[in-house]
Parts: C-alpha cells; structure tokens; sequence
C-alpha cells in the first residue's frame, strides 16, 4: 500500500523530519496545531500534496501565515523559490569571492615575473586570466601571501571553493547587466610564459592565449532597483521643477504679480536708502570726508531711480523663480521620504499585516469624515434656524404696527404699538423665507424631523469617540461632537425639550428658532443694561 493521507494533528510535534519528503505519492498532509517552526528545506518535493493543514502552530515562522492560508500550492512554490533563493546566495557569495580574489591578485602583483603573462586588467573594467593559470599559479601563491602577515595588509584570507563549481558559478551568475564573464580565445597578454614562444602583436603584446574575461563592477539586482529608484526620483524632481519655474514665469506676468515684484523693489531700495542714511558720519572731523565720500558717490552711480528699480526688480524675478523651484523640489523630495518611510516600516510585513495596516486607516479616515459631516450638519441646520427666527421675528414686528390715518390729511399711517414709531409707507419684511439646506432633507426631498437630526448630529457609536474628543479639545464647544443631542445654552427645561420633540416639521423648527433668538437677544438686552447699570426692574418682567 502506499500512504496518501497522514494526518498528525494536535500531536505536540516541533520538528518535522527531512523524512517527510520520502512519500512521494502524499496528497494530504494535516499537521494543524503543533509546535512546528519551520518546513524541510525540500518539501516541493512532494509533488503530489493537495491538502496541506499546518494552522495552529504558533510557533510557525517559515513559511508565514499568509502563504500557509493560501494553500498546499503555494506553499510548494514558496519552497521551491526558497532552495532557488540559497542557490542564487551561493552562486553570488562565489563570484563575490573570486572578484576579491582577483583584487588582490592585481594589488599585490601575484606570480612574480610571470603576473603579466598570466593576468591583466582590459580597459579597467575586466579581469583577464587563463583558467588554468588561476589555480596553479596564482591562487598558490596567494594562499602563501595569506599566510605572511607582513606582507598582508587585511581582508579575505581563504578561497575555500572547488574549481568546478567556481566555474558554474561564474558561467551561472548574471547581474542585472547581463552575463559577468565570456570567453576569448585570442587574449592578448604583456608578457609571454607559453612554453612556445608566441609572435609579437603589432600594437606591443607579447602573447595570444585563451582566457577568461570577468567583469569587474557587477550591478546586482537590488543595485539596478535603486539607482533606477533614484533615477526615476531625479526625473520627477526635475519635471517637477520646470512646471514650477513656467509656473512662476506665468505668474510673473499677471499683474498680482508684477505688482508684487514693484512693491518688493521698491521696499528694497527705501530700505537701502534707510541703512545708508543711518551710516552718514555726524562728527564734524569727518565731515569733508563725508561730502567728499558723497559727491564720488553721485559721479559714479549715474543711474536713474527707473533703472535702478527695474535692475532689482529682475534680481527680485530671478529670486522668486529659485524660490518657487526650490520649494517644489523640496515638497516632492518629503513626499519621497514619507512613502519610503512606510514603505520600510512594512518591509517584512505578512498580507494580513499590511491588509489590516489599511484597515485602519481607512477606519480612521472614515471616523475624521463622520465628525466633519456631523459638524457641517450642526452649522447648517443653524444657519437655518437663525434665518428662519430672523423671518419670523420680522413678521413678528410687522404685526405690531397698526394702521391709523393721519387727522390733517387723511392719508394712512403705520404706529408701532410699543415704541409708537410712525411710518409714511406700509411695512414690509425684507427678508426671505429660507431655503432648506440639502443636509436637512432625506432622500426624497422632504424635511428631517426634528429627533432624526438630533440623532445624526450625536456621537452615538463608541467608534466616534476619538474623533469626538480630539474635535471637542481642537474647536470648541460649537463644533464639538457629544454623546447626547446637542445642548443650546437658552435656558430652556427638559419640559420644553420634550415639547419640541413630540413636534414635527416647519412648526416645531419655527418655535425652535423663534425661542434661540430670543433668548440671545434677551442675554444681550441683560449684558448691555448691566454694563451702564440702568435696567429698570419692569424691563426685566416685560422680558420674561
């Protein structure tokens, strides 16, 4: 029989065996709440595996949570790029290795009187050399020159590859540039150590031989990503700077601009002409120096007022186009550091860490837009309120001139029955009868009672708590976010409250509006006959 489901869960297992990948034909595998760390090196070999449980084991590090919860092929995959991984390690650590090998070999002239028959640098950017000459002349006598500290002057003491797999190393090994090393199978050489003399060349080399060209500055992936990076980040700036600078340039000429340019150059020049009159000596020693001093002054500064106005004003031009320029480039340069600051704050990150990363942020984004809509939703409806109390009480005070007519000439008169005030012309209220804000209407285009408002305007949720107590602490009490319905300070019982509930639309917000202006208006009235102490004691009574 072969074995195609082994299920070992909840067995306390914290090492699981390189053995595991000897069942080749294993479809399912359930090994949910253990103590395992980590999978073999080799698991991809299990080629067969459908169903992979490893859920439960806290202890998990390789692979993460993430590739766990994706499935049995995932994880097969993450295991395969992770032995790729360690190759492609060993493979770079090789090449690294030998190009420090190589370094040396040239700085210390290795292999004597042989060095330039068996070595050159080609146009400082290779390594030339016989793969033979390599390992049994130069890295013989490097392992000597090791072993000297005398001679040694510090840095990689040991080479401990074999050449076989040097060679696939090098042949393997590719940077983001291509392949590091190519054959040449007529190498040129200064000197010549073939045990048969070979033919000078015309341009002064001594030998052809095959050898092996390696390239000396390798650009790795990770490198190739960066300077691209920072090439892309250059460019932005760049552009960025030129929509500036025409920016600037187009401002320049509107006339806020040119404005802004003659008032700045003629601040400059009354400025120049303050520090220069602050520092005409006043003893009277000086004081045919000073005339002097002034009157060359006036010879060789023949230039106008005009001139020397639009000379500053070009210097006040140039300025504020590098300034403009400079700003934008360092706008751009802090937005780069911020997302490279996130971006390395989430480098090792799960998807279920940065998933929940965005989370809440949008979360709180989300809060910061409800406390915002609530407060526009306060400010409108009493804007509202304070219009339509101004509209009422406008009719309130036409309703308080009657008519009478004049006993001379018979024509109509209008007297205020509180004040007496005669009017010639019939009365009439200015004001408008509001127009109900989008805000205060649901869907349908019809009011919002008053108890709905009051409940879109409190806090409450609990999740709003945050965004209410960092409003309440940065606007005020007008602008506040609270648990409850919001409180006017009028004065007004719970009795009344309740009145105002149990109405409903226009008359319930007329009397609701009518009642806040009249108590501001009365506060007033109190404040104002305070201040000059002559209240008299039935003013108070007509109020109430």
């Amino acid at each position: 029989t072969v074995l195609e489901v082994l299920i070992a869960s909840r067995n306390k297992i914290s090492i699981l065996p390189d053995s595991i990948v000897d069942i080749p034909m294993l479809r399912e595998l359930w090994l949910d709440n253990n103590q395992i760390s980590s999978i073999p090196n080799n698991f991809h070999r299990l080629t067969k595996l459908q169903v992979l449980k490893l859920e439960g084991n806290v202890d998990m590090i390789y692979p993460s949570a993430d590739i766990i919860a994706m499935g049995a092929k995932e994880v097969l995959r993450w295991s395969r790029n992770r032995v790729s991984r360690k190759h492609l390690e060993k493979v770079k650590n090789i090449v690294q290795s030998l190009g420090e090998v190589l370094q040396q070999i040239q700085r210390y002239k290795v292999g004597g009187d042989l060095h330039e028959s068996v070595f050159r640098v080609v146009d400082e950017d290779s390594y030339q050399f016989p793969p033979d000459a390599l390992w049994s002349l130069l890295l013989p006598e490097l392992n000597q020159l090791w072993s000297n500290p005398a001679i040694f002057a510090g840095g990689m003491n040991s080479f401990p590859f074999e050449r076989r797999e040097v060679e696939q190393a090098m042949f393997q090994f590719k940077d983001a540039a291509g392949s590091i090393v190519k054959k040449n199978s007529s190498a040129k050489f200064r000197k010549c150590s073939c045990s048969q003399p070979c033919k000078p060349t015309h341009d002064g080399f001594m030998c052809k031989r095959p050898a092996l060209l390696l390239r000396m500055n390798m650009v790795y992936e990770e490198n190739m990503i960066e300077i691209k990076r920072l090439e892309a980040f250059e460019k932005k700036i760049a552009d960025a700077a030129t929509t500036a600078e025409a920016i600037a340039k187009n401002y320049l000429t509107t006339d806020d601009g040119m404005m802004m340019v003659r008032d700045e150059a003629e601040r400059r020049i009354a400025s120049s002409r303050e520090v220069s009159k602050q520092s005409q000596p006043t003893s009277r020693s000086s004081l045919s120096s000073a005339i002097s001093t002034i009157a060359s002054g006036l010879r060789d500064n023949r230039e106008s007022f005009k001139a020397l106005r639009n000379r500053i004003e070009a210097d006040v031009r140039k300025e504020y186009i590098e300034q403009e320029v400079t700003k934008t480039a360092a706008k751009i340069t802090e937005e780069n550091d911020k997302v490279r600051r996130i971006m390395k704050k989430w480098i090792g990150n799960g998807v279920s860490d940065i998933f929940q990363g965005w989370r809440d942020l949008l979360l709180t984004s989300k809060k910061h837009r409800r406390g915002l809509a609530r407060d526009l939703l306060r400010e409108d409806r009493r804007a509202y309120e304070n219009d339509v109390a101004a509209f009422e009480l406008g009719n309130l005070e036409l309703s308080k001139y009657d008519e009478h007519y004049d006993q001379f000439s018979d024509l109509p008169i209008w007297v205020h029955r509180d004040t007496h005030e005669i009017l010639y012309d019939k009365p009439v209220n200015t004001l408008t009868y509001p127009e109900m804000p989008n805000s205060l209407l649901d869907d349908a285009g019809k009011p919002l009672t008053p108890r709905t408002i009051a409940r879109l305007e409190a806090s409450s949720s609990s999740e709003d708590e945050s965004y209410a107590s960092s409003s309440s602490s940065q606007s005020g009490d007008d602008n506040s976010v609270t648990s409850e319905p919001p409180k006017e300070t009028t004065g007004e019982s719970a009795a009344s409250k309740l009145d105002m509930v149990e109405l409903s639309g226009k008359d319930a917000e007329l009397e609701y509006a009518k009642k806040r202006v009249l108590e501001k208006r009365k506060s007033r009235i109190v404040e104002v006959a305070t201040k000059v102490n002559s209240l008299p004691g039935k003013v108070l009574d007509e109020i109430e």
